[in-house]
């Protein structure tokens, strides 16, 4: 009997494993800053005023350039393995005249990811569909708790033409964990030179967490032998009759 209650407490335990997610959102801060013009999501400045993960910024001019939009966004899961976690910018921006300006700098920031202090594949993607002249380039950083920077990778694209440039690395995460991209114009001048482009950074669970990997290991044996005890049960219960 205590057998029984032991294999069907540990069988109990590996289905409420895998059915409970891994992965949330807690309580987090989402901005946007632009040459140290910081927008913080749902506040002043935000186009929608609403704190909805996207925050849309437009129409301004700053440090010699025509801010035309800036659109960022924020997504988080809601389980564990396999699951994407973005941070994403697009972005058009128009320089005002001839004049050569201090680099543009856009940086994008959130934290409050949860997703299991596991294996974390972090990609960054730039991309543009304009970019009259100057360079351009896009870092991504995942920084877990504690303040302890993960790995940064970083892609670069020149001007001019369309471009794209994504890099990957790998790097352990704890919980809440935090993204951030920064994506720096430099060289952006003459009527109307213009970049249109994006940034994206995405961070992949990359395996299961592993308090839910351990209960598997001891719960599929358990559900082996809880399976044979009820054909034995269901045998004798046949002899029986």
């Amino acid at each position: 009997m205590f057998r029984f209650r032991f294999l069907a407490m540990a069988a109990a335990a590996f289905a409420a494993a895998l059915a409970a997610p891994s992965a949330s959102r807690a309580a987090f801060t989402f901005t946007l800053d632009v040459n140290g013009t910081v927008i913080t999501d749902g506040g002043a400045g935000d186009s929608d005023g609403l704190v909805n993960g996207h925050i849309g910024y437009s129409n301004a001019n700053l440090g010699g350039y025509n801010i035309v939009s800036i659109s960022v966004t924020t997504t988080s899961p809601n389980s564990g393995f396999g699951d994407i976690y973005s941070l994403s910018q697009s972005t058009d921006i128009k320089s005002n005249g001839n004049t050569l300006h201090a680099p543009l700098v856009i940086t994008v920031f959130s934290d409050g990811f949860v997703g299991g202090p596991s294996l974390m594949a972090l990609t960054n993607s730039l991309a543009d569909s304009k970019f009259d002249r100057g360079s351009a380039t896009g870092t991504s950083t995942i920084t877990p708790p504690g303040g302890v920077a993960g790995t940064t990778p970083t892609a670069t694209v020149t001007s001019p033409g369309a471009h794209s440039s994504t890099t990957t690395s790998a790097s352990v995460s704890g919980n809440p964990f935090a993204l951030s991209n920064t994506l720096t114009l430099t060289g952006l001048a003459g009527n109307n030179a213009e970049f249109n482009g994006s940034l994206t950074t995405e961070a992949v669970q990359a395996t299961p967490a592993p308090s839910a990997l351990l209960l598997g290991l001891l719960g599929l044996p358990a559900f082996g032998l809880l399976r044979r005890h009820f054909r034995a049960g269901g045998a004798e219960l046949a002899t029986a009759a």
